[in-house]
């Protein structure tokens, strides 16, 4: 790949021995799915991904006839700056015999298997460079991005190689972007985009890295953002809150600095032109309260928000609430107390109080439960799904799929959801580096 590509994916078709078991265990979870191999379990996968392209009354134009014979154990993709100026794909396939790329090339780049109309997107470029095959738009995009490589590749590009070892090993799915150079490829193709305040896209920086990793019983997402905008709070939260929840918790969500973050982006847009502060107020006073003053001092320092115990015969009498740090615990109590009534007023039943300087906005009595010590963290589903959970976070969410899915029994939702268990998130500041996990949790 050349230095020039600002957004790049590969993905390891054979990867170590424990990811192949591990995915072919986490495909068994799955009954409609394909049916893997603890040997080559992508294999199966590939075929069923392709199995739709299939051109009917052309059996050579399927994947099995056309890629599998030659393809190899790498795939990579990337967005690079076209040949026309406009930014276009280049496929990097590793080959494991060249007399069948070779032979498949014409079938690949031609109309055989092209659309009945032009299709620009369709890759017509096709050149063999030592194991690899590269494809993309057009001939002259294939020869470009070569001759880009040979004079500097991504690998050996600022940053790329640093970026990515900040991923652990033994990823199958690994993605790239320059955040700063894809808005600006995407500004010049699309112009509306370039009517983004500065303000706002100033804040659209830094570099993300993206791995996948596979248990036997999961599938984990980490993201990695650096020299990205700070995150404010971002030294403020620990799970605590979230592990003290009751253990029938089906879904939480908590967050530190959410009142600064949202405060200082109302500010930045009002600094564009934007006119908020007219819309502010006039939504404000239908209620009879300010939005920046009253409203987001509520959220605190750290905000915790959760859904309990959800009855089977009547889902809208669910537990809900909201429990956030306050620097201001009267105020706070006087604007529950304004929020409350007016949620009565549209028949949905809240309570409003503050202990010490938390406060709370929940369903009736669902506050008491809130202030004991519920076990959530010892749930061991919850701690299954959300994995590591010392030190500072900026945010953390759980949802227990296994409960939601007895309330769609029978449907189509219902049917996807009984082969999960759980979904975890954390986000967190280390050195420097916002990093995001999520865990999918099977049976």
């Amino acid at each position: 790949m050349p230095s020039t590509a600002f957004a790049f994916a590969r993905v390891d078709l054979d990867p170590d021995a424990d990811q192949k078991v591990a995915i072919h265990e986490f495909a068994k979870k799955f009954p409609g799915g394909p049916k893997t191999t603890a040997g080559d379990p992508i294999d199966a996968i590939l075929t069923e991904l392709f199995k739709e392209d299939t051109i009917k009354d052309k059996p050579e134009c399927n994947y099995e006839a056309l890629i599998k014979p030659w393809l190899g154990k790498r795939i990579g993709v990337a967005a690079i700056p076209g040949a026309g100026g406009k930014t276009q794909p280049l496929l990097v396939i590793q080959v494991k015999d060249k007399d069948k790329a070779a032979a498949a090339k014409t079938t690949l780049t031609g109309d055989a298997c092209g659309t009945p109309e032009p299709d620009e997107t369709q890759l017509r470029g096709f050149t063999m460079v030592d194991d690899y095959a590269v494809l993309s738009t057009t001939q002259a995009d294939v020869d470009g991005a070569i001759a880009a490589t040979k004079t500097k590749s991504l690998k050996n590009a600022d940053h790329f190689a640093k970026d990515i070892a900040t991923l652990e090993d033994n990823q199958i799915v690994v993605a790239w972007a320059d955040l700063t150079r894809a808005f600006a490829a995407a500004s010049k193709e699309a112009p509306k985009l370039g009517m983004v305040p500065n303000s706002i896209a100033a804040e659209i920086k830094g570099r993300v890295v993206v791995g996948m990793h596979m248990g036997n019983d999961f599938a984990e997402l980490t993201g990695n953002v650096i020299d990205g905008p700070p995150i404010p709070g971002e030294a403020s939260g620990d799970a605590s809150t979230i592990k003290a929840l009751p253990k029938n918790t089906v879904v939480a969500i908590s967050a530190s600095g959410v009142q600064k973050q949202l405060q200082d982006s109302l500010k930045k847009m009002q600094d564009s032109g934007l006119p908020l502060d007219d819309m502010l107020e006039g939504a404000g006073k239908a209620y009879g309260l300010n939005i920046q003053e009253d409203l987001l001092p509520l959220l605190g320092s750290t905000m915790t928000l959760s859904v309990g115990e959800i009855p089977e015969d009547n889902p809208l009498d669910a537990e809900f609430g909201l429990q956030s740090t306050v620097e201001d615990p009267a105020k706070a109590a006087a604007i529950g107390k304004k929020l409350s009534a007016l949620a009565k007023q549209q028949g949905v039943p809240v309570e409003a109080q503050v202990k010490g300087n938390t406060f709370y906005l929940t369903s009736k009595g669902y506050a008491a439960e809130l202030q004991k010590d519920g076990g959530l963290g010892d749930s061991p589903i919850f701690v299954k799904a959300m994995g590591d959970l010392s030190g500072k976070l900026t945010g953390a969410a759980y949802v227990d799929f296994a409960t939601l899915a007895k309330f769609g029994a029978g449907t189509g939702a219902g049917e996807d959801l009984e082969h999960l268990s759980a979904i975890g998130v954390t986000a967190r500041v280390d050195e420097g580096i916002q990093k995001i996990r999520m865990r999918l949790v099977v049976k």
